[in-house]
């Protein structure tokens, strides 16, 4: 579905990269459509590569991801060449957030959360996600690959943290509250995204405090690190 999704999304100009690193490799899909590019990664390399490689092999200027189990609606796309085109002066502006939105079996579909520029800054992000995502990111891939792309060591807040990076490099990131992608209500992403080993999720969160530590003030600080050590003294 994220695939059919995508190429009705997009013109001849545009292209689809499919990168797969799922446990399985993905069978089933036409690559006849020249427009379509197929890439297998190692299995379980986790998102920030695949998000990574994206990066890296997209020809065009402007990148959007999508998330296997996500969907784009029907001119998704093309209402947001539209806004990009609009902010074309301004060569600060990296970056657009989307609003998200959920449909569930029924194939009903409701607002999740809608991004603002509060919400989408350093303070807030600190603290929250801001509505930031994959399938809902669109980003200039000059700009994405100049502050290195989304942070390797992490299999979530990875877009957070994206996000995080760009508006610390100076850069704009804007919100979209005129269109949503879709994300499937009660689904929490592909398999591997959710790791509940404790060990594995202290990791990142530990990786997530020395990359913003410098963000917090002293109170933020003192209950981050005593988090950390809870957990750590659990562990063993």
């Amino acid at each position: 579905m994220a695939i059919d999704s995508a190429t009705k999304n997009i013109g001849d100009s545009d292209e689809v990269l499919i990168i797969d690193n799922g446990v399985e490799s993905a069978v089933g899909i036409d690559v006849s459509d020249k427009r379509i590019r197929f890439h297998r990664l190692y299995p379980g390399c986790g998102v920030s590569v695949a998000r990574n490689q994206g990066l890296f092999l997209a020809a065009n200027r402007w990148v959007a991801f999508l998330d296997d189990d996500d969907l784009w609606p029907d001119e998704y796309l093309a209402r947001i060449k539209k806004i990009i085109g609009s902010n074309a002066g301004n060569e600060r502006v990296a970056a657009f957030i989307t609003r998200k939105d959920r449909y569930d079996s029924d194939g009903r579909i409701y607002n999740y959360k809608t991004p603002t520029v509060e919400s989408l800054s350093l303070p807030n992000l600190l603290t929250s996600n801001g509505c930031a995502g994959g399938s809902n990111l669109v980003v200039k891939k000059e700009v994405a690959l100049r502050v290195g792309g989304f942070d390797r060591r992490l299999d979530r807040r990875e877009d957070r943290v994206f996000v995080m990076d760009l508006l610390r490099s100076g850069y704009l990131v804007m919100p979209i509250n005129s269109i949503g992608a879709l994300t499937r209500d009660g689904h929490h992403g592909s398999e591997g995204r959710l790791n509940q080993n404790r060990g594995h999720n202290l990791l990142r969160d530990f990786v997530f405090y020395t990359r913003f530590a410098s963000l917090m003030d002293a109170d933020m600080r003192d209950d981050n690190l005593q988090s950390l050590f809870r957990r750590l003294k659990k562990i063993k």
